[in-house]
Formats: C-alpha cells, structure tokens, sequence
C-alpha cells in the first residue's frame, strides 16, 4: 500500500484455517511488517525497515533494482 509520495507500507504473513480445532476464522501466522522508501537520488533502489513481532527481528536493508 501506497503511503505518501515514496514511502509505502507492506504486511506479509501466513494465513491459516484449523478445522480439527473447530477454527474456521482465517488467523495470521509469523506477520512481518515493512516499510519502503524508494530512494530516487540512487536510481532504482529501496531502503526497507522490516519488523517480526514473533521472531523479535529488525532488520533496516539497502536494495539495489538493475535498471
């Protein structure tokens, strides 16, 4: 999703039914949650800050695209 200009938010996780344990709800496993900032002064690169709540992780990356 889009934000603001350059920056936009992503969720990624697992989703999962358990019908043994009468669940029929979709549950959200391991969701990491990101934030971009599309860098324009370096072409086609990304700076991504990423958080994992079950893994306790954070992570900041640099992403170069060839162009």
């Amino acid at each position: 999703m889009q934000i603001a200009g350059p920056f936009s938010l992503r969720v990624d996780s697992e989703v999962a039914l358990d019908p043994k344990k009468g669940n029929w709800y979709p549950v959200m496993n391991d969701p990491v949650f990101a934030v971009e900032y599309a860098l324009q002064v370096l072409g086609s690169a990304k700076a991504v800050a990423w958080y994992s709540p079950k893994q306790r992780e954070f992570m900041l990356e640099l992403r170069f695209f060839e162009t």
